[in-house]
């Protein structure tokens, strides 16, 4: 794991953020091409999760055109670092037809649909795009949400018992591993993103992940369940902004 960061910060380096003027190469445009589509793409997926359909019709638009943008440029001839990956070309359609379903499923105020569609689209250019070993910070994002939806599912466990040892030890140890992605994700982001807002979401999160020992500890279980409600707001919040 700790190669595998290495080298992505390499890659950050060279192409984040990608809107800077010294970002050049046909690797860098379309990253940065791309970047714009799923950057909007997520923020459809948040507005849809919140049930707020203006915005994210909107958000699906700029994905949309973004994408087309990208599929204009690159549609017949992608930038070198993608020759070893021969099903890349195949997604660059499937994610088009992926954002095009989740805006007619909205335009049916099927919001769920719609969601899982975007979601979809994001996931396969994502997958994609690290199968060719090109790695960037919202990966690093990615995988700190997956850990904090599997510490998020305890608050849903009807047999949440933190006298029992065995459950209190597997929620410790899911959280210390949640903290350790979170500190990655903090310590290795890009110095354009260290913002006011960067810092207050990320030091409140690690913060209260720091929290989650006494709690269990103590058998103080709302006191967890708390915790993670604040937790998963920062969650959400991060991945809207950063992801």
């Amino acid at each position: 794991m700790r190669r595998r960061w290495r080298c992505a910060l390499v890659v950050l380096a060279l192409v984040w953020p990608m809107a800077a003027p010294a970002a050049a190469g046909e690797l860098a445009a379309f990253l940065e091409t791309a970047g714009r589509a799923m950057r909007a793409a997520v923020a459809a997926s948040h507005y849809l999760r919140t049930e707020n359909p203006g915005p994210a019709v909107l958000a699906l638009v700029r994905a949309e055109r973004a994408w087309e943008a990208l599929r204009e440029r690159f549609g017949t001839r992608l930038p070198d670092a993608f020759d070893g990956n021969p099903a890349f070309p195949a997604v660059l359609d499937e994610v088009a037809r992926r954002l095009a379903e989740a805006r007619a499923r909205l335009g049916e105020g099927a919001t769920a649909e719609a969601r899982a569609a975007v979601e979809e689209a994001i996931q396969r250019y994502r997958t994609a795009r690290r199968a060719s070993h090109i790695v960037l910070y919202p990966d690093c994002i990615e995988e700190m949400n997956a850990a904090m939806a599997r510490l998020w599912r305890w608050r849903r466990r009807e047999d949440l018992d933190l006298a029992d040892r065995a459950m209190a030890n597997a929620i410790k140890a899911e959280a210390a591993i949640t903290r350790y992605l979170y500190e990655r994700c903090y310590r290795t982001a890009p110095r354009a993103l260290r913002g006011e807002e960067f810092e207050r979401l990320f030091q409140g999160a690690i913060r209260s992940l720091g929290l989650i020992p006494e709690a269990v500890d103590g058998g103080q279980k709302l006191r967890f369940i708390n915790i993670l409600r604040e937790l998963i707001s920062f969650d959400r919040i991060l991945r809207f902004r950063y992801g």
